[in-house]
């Protein structure tokens, strides 16, 4: 697997785990939108509520929750294009999925900082 196949791979492993806590947690007092996740390390760990998410090695992956959703931002420093904070690959659960180019979630999400997981609520 390329080092680009590899992000879009944990990109969409990400929204897979966001989908699957927002189906857990649907009863009055969660309202959210998602889980915020701080970005990972490098081929880091990050939790999403109870599950483990786990990048594939050099890949960096962060989550912002806005309004309506979440947005996934991904890059490896070997990627084609995505090669940092704000050159990312860059997935929008509200547009339906990777977006075209790269960029950046507003504001920028992706440094590499310990990895932790915030519950965010609307409102």
């Amino acid at each position: 697997m390329s080092v680009d196949e590899s992000l879009r791979s944990d990109m969409k492993n990400m929204a897979t785990q966001q989908e699957t806590w927002l189906t857990d947690h649907t009863g009055p007092e969660d309202i959210a939108y998602g889980v915020a996740v701080t970005a990972t390390k490098p081929g880091g760990t990050a939790k999403i509520g109870k599950l483990a998410f786990h990048a594939l090695p050099g890949n960096v992956i962060a989550v912002k929750v806005v309004k309506k959703g979440y947005c996934i931002s991904g890059y490896n420093k070997a990627a084609t294009k995505a090669i940092s904070a704000t050159k990312s690959l860059v997935y929008k659960s509200a547009a339906g999925g990777i977006q075209p180019g790269v960029g950046a979630c507003y504001p920028a999400v992706g440094v590499s900082l310990t990895t932790g997981w915030t519950r965010c609520r609307a409102g």
